[in-house]
């Protein structure tokens, strides 16, 4: 069949969509589906994800406005060539950095409406011939990608359009958008899901929310691991390390993760047996993932490391030869997300420590039903005793992991099982 799809998100752009996209497109084109790809063009700075695309069709179209203003707020140097672009660059700066931190709290231009994406979408639908296509997997965010999916069903009702939510949209956890702007995305995302064949998402809990604002078939597809990602590092044994050495990489949301329990546990430990503190290494890499100043009111800096952002090689490496990673749960409405790094820690890593204000979240569940590590909440002496177990090689915690079940996340099984709720869309919802 002929595959489409319409995603912000492709390699070598270095994002968990990107991951999520690249599988349904490698694993179809395996089965030997064809596969064309409408992507955004995305600044060099963010293209270093070096995975395979050459069997696909891949057509690049740059977002309009959008990489300029993030050239002048992040100073990059394409955006200042000559004294007159250096000018300019200085009269925009300021009002520039007021845009981006209004688009990083309402999620406005990024997530939510409006977005300059809207333009992308129809220079995308501009382009495309809607016969040419059996299959259209659209997948947000941002919701703009759907725009291009609503389109080419309109044109050919016989395309099989899939609705892909990677995050919710209208009931998204983490920026909710603009009052103002909410009766027309709810409009909106009504009428994607209206003419959508099919609607998928990342988590069992989206799931149910997205059932109960549609009757469109809704399905949950994991965003899962790809065990071809780790075939050299796997080529290398694990040596005992010199330190407790705790790892976490990816993102991290301040508004709803809190490092705070391990780092004061750490800092008790530290007060209570300074030569087992010694023994203690923390590893946070990611782009927006330091909490230096966290460890430095704890008083732990001297155990606290923060390698800043990394090429996922180097990431999944960390991971591999830690003693443990480090998941920060979601609090508040945001229980239902299931990060794809959760599925990176099941598959790599030895043990994974999840700390975090619910013991009843997917990512516990995942980890209890994998049996991959352990649940310490948020209780700084719970946390501290578990340490020094560890530190005192007593914990029992020498995990067998249930690698059947783990094995039911993998990439590949989940673009088989999207496919074929591709090819009994229609049937009832459940």
């Amino acid at each position: 069949m002929r595959i489409l799809l319409v995603t912000e998100f492709f390699p070598p752009h270095n994002a968990m969509g990107s991951l999520r996209l690249y599988s349904f497109a490698k694993y179809w084109q395996k089965a030997g589906h064809e596969i064309t790809v409408y992507t955004a063009l995305k600044a060099k700075r963010d293209r270093d994800l070096n995975l395979d695309c050459s069997l696909f069709n891949i057509i690049r179209i740059p977002i309009p406005f959008s990489s300029q203003i993030s050239d002048i707020y992040l100073g990059s140097n394409s955006a200042v060539k000559n004294k007159s672009s250096s000018s300019l660059k200085k009269i925009l700066s300021p009002a520039i950095k007021l845009f981006e931190l209004f688009r990083k709290k309402t999620g406005c231009f990024s997530g939510h409406f409006p977005n300059f994406c809207d333009l992308w979408a129809k220079k995308v639908i501009n382009r495309l011939n809607a016969d040419n296509f059996d299959i259209v997997l659209s997948s947000a965010g941002p919701y703009s990608v759907h725009r291009v999916g609503l389109a080419l069903k309109k044109k050919n009702p016989k395309i099989k359009w899939i609705v892909d939510w990677r995050d919710l949209w209208t009931k998204d956890a983490i920026k909710g958008g603009l009052l103002i702007f909410r009766p027309y995305e709810k409009y909106l995302e009504n009428i994607f899901h209206k003419n959508a064949d099919l609607i998928t998402t990342v988590a069992d809990p989206l799931n149910a929310h997205l059932k109960t604002i549609t009757k469109t078939n809704v399905k949950t597809i994991f965003n899962g691991f790809d065990p071809d990602d780790y075939i050299e590092i796997l080529k290398n044994k694990r040596e005992k390390n010199d330190n407790y050495t705790i790892v976490y990489t990816g993102s991290l949301y301040r508004n709803i993760q809190n490092v705070s329990p391990l780092f004061e546990a750490v800092s008790y430990i530290k007060n209570k047996d300074i030569s087992l503190y010694k023994k203690i290494k923390i590893i946070f890499s990611g782009a927006n993932a330091d909490v230096s100043d966290i460890a430095e009111k704890y008083d732990i800096l001297d155990s606290y490391t923060y390698l800043g952002y990394t090429k996922r090689e180097e990431a999944l490496r960390l991971q591999y030869f830690s003693d443990a990673v480090l998941f920060i749960d979601y609090k508040g409405k945001t229980d239902g997300i299931l990060s794809g790094k959760i599925f990176e820690y099941i598959s790599l890593s030895k043990k994974i420590i999840i700390i975090g204000h619910n013991g009843a979240s997917t990512a516990v569940e995942l980890i209890k039903k994998t049996n991959t590590g352990i649940f310490l909440g948020n209780n700084k002496n719970l946390i501290a005793e578990y340490l020094i177990s560890c530190l005192n090689n007593t914990c029992e915690d020498i995990y067998q992991k249930n690698q059947s079940v783990i094995n039911e996340y993998t990439r590949e099984n989940q673009a088989k099982k999207l496919m074929n709720f591709v090819l009994h869309s229609g049937e009832s919802n459940g």
